[in-house]
């Protein structure tokens, strides 16, 4: 739950919420996200969806699991599940965006089990910077139809890459 005025996941400060959309104020712009008319607890807690937790992705190696596409679709299809599973906030160095810091990564959540811990700053997906909130919404609207992601991060000041085999 966010109130007006306060920063939605840094993408920018909520400015009204329509019946279909929320209304976010970047840099100056009005953006409009588009909202669910309805959601059911049981499609907010990935747990009881099915969509987050050990079954969602089965690490096979360091930094490489494999996931499953439907649990992926179905949580491309639930933002807000993204957006209540950890908060993404802009990591700031030297003055200008270098992609997002995760925080408040919950347990059994989709973050978690992709590997993915608090303090991670995720860097690119696949050949997308995501250096802006427009550049990660490309990403994660490019992630359909992948069978193979990579994610490169900070993790602990040491650059890694995380690969997830989606089938």
């Amino acid at each position: 739950m966010f109130k007006i005025g306060e920063s939605v996941f840094g993408a920018g400060k909520l400015k009204r919420v329509e019946k279909d959309r929320a209304v976010i104020n970047e840099a100056g712009r009005e953006v409009k996200i588009p909202i669910t008319d309805m959601l059911t607890i049981k499609e907010i807690n990935p747990r009881e969806a099915g969509a987050g937790g050990s079954d969602f992705a089965k690490n096979i190696g360091k930094g490489t699991f494999i996931v499953d596409q439907k649990k992926i679709l179905n949580a491309l299809e639930n933002p807000t599940q993204l957006m209540t599973d950890a908060r993404l906030q802009p990591n700031i160095s030297d003055g200008k965006q270098e992609g997002f810091i995760l925080r408040e990564v919950r347990n059994g959540g989709i973050y978690q089990s992709l590997g993915l811990q608090n303090g991670d700053v995720l860097l690119r997906i696949n050949d997308y910077n995501i250096s802006n909130p427009e550049n990660a919404l490309q990403a994660f609207t490019a992630l359909r139809g992948m069978d193979r992601v990579q994610v490169d991060l900070l993790r602990s000041g040491s650059r890694m890459t995380m690969t997830y085999q989606i089938r």
